[in-house]
């Protein structure tokens, strides 16, 4: 059996580039947490599917694209369709 790569609620956050509020509200309602004991986990390939099933959902401004330049997270926030 394969373990599965899983990240705290922080560790999940930096990895998408986001904010504690906008993970709570944005992607924490739509991807499953895992809990052991008081603590919680999520599945990297649970956030890497919640990031490639919004691709496309809203169009991305060339501004926002221009603006970002090649700061970490940033693409997700895009895909996320904020700033």
């Amino acid at each position: 059996m394969t373990a599965l790569p899983l990240m705290s609620v922080a560790d999940s956050q930096k990895y998408l580039g986001l904010k504690r509020y906008q993970f709570d509200n944005l992607v924490r309602p739509h991807v499953p947490e895992i809990r052991i004991g008081r603590r919680i986990f999520f599945s990297r390939h649970d956030l890497d599917s919640f990031v490639e099933n919004r691709k496309g959902a809203k169009k991305v401004s060339k501004k926002r694209v221009k603006d970002a330049g090649d700061q970490p997270g940033k693409a997700i926030r895009w895909i996320l369709n904020m700033s």
